[in-house]
Formats: C-alpha cells, structure tokens, sequence
C-alpha cells in the first residue's frame, strides 16, 4: 500500500514536467466601435525578439522553479497581429495589407522577453 501512494505521488508530480499547449482565442471582444471604415495597415506577423520564440510562456512550480514550457496553438507573434487586425475590423476599421491613401495608419509591432526570459 505504501508503494502504491509512493507511486501515485512520483507519477503525478511528472505532470508538472510536461510542456502545456494553449489554445489562443480568437477574439476578445473589446466591443469597440467608430473606425468609420478608415484605412489601417497592419503588418502581419510582428517581429519576435524574444530569447525562446517557440514558447508562449512557462510553468513554474511551488518554488518559483521552471518545470514546462507553455507552447502556443500559433506563433505568438502573428497571432496578436491578426487579433488586433480582427479586433480593428469588429471596430469598423477597414483593415488591409496595404494602403491605397497614404495618411493611412501603419502597424507594426515587436514581441520582447520580460527579464530575458523571453
């Protein structure tokens, strides 16, 4: 019996040392409005400057210690672009890749690491 908890407890703890997907929303729904179909650019994807580019984030342990990478359903990098591009078009915004005026916004964005730890 003794054994058996030994072993329940050793094969749950495991757990903790396996990388975690996250599935990303699609939307947030900011519910905001009054973009009166101006043009915006959004550059797709955002440059990614983060030190591990292939994790989204990190679980951590009662000790504050790294146990598992935390790995994104799609690049994180692209995937905060085409949401504020979404979230732009839900706005009323008129979304493109490129702009026919050229007063048109222009949006790029760069991910970086907190702390270096990317």
């Amino acid at each position: 019996m003794r054994y058996g908890v030994v072993l329940l407890a050793v094969g749950a703890a495991g757990c903790a040392f396996h990388d975690v997907s996250l599935r990303l929303p699609p939307s947030v729904g900011t519910g905001l409005s009054g973009g009166d179909s101006r043009q915006v650019v959004v550059v797709v994807p955002f440059a990614d400057q983060r030190s591990q580019p292939n994790r989204c984030g990190m679980q951590k342990n009662s000790y504050n210690m790294e146990t598992a990478s935390a790995i994104c359903s799609e690049p994180p990098a692209a995937w905060l672009a085409n949401l504020l591009a979404s979230e732009l078009r839900a706005a009323g915004f008129s979304v493109v890749t490129q702009a026919d005026r050229p007063s048109a916004v222009r949006v790029e964005g760069t991910l970086r690491g907190k702390g270096g730890l990317g």
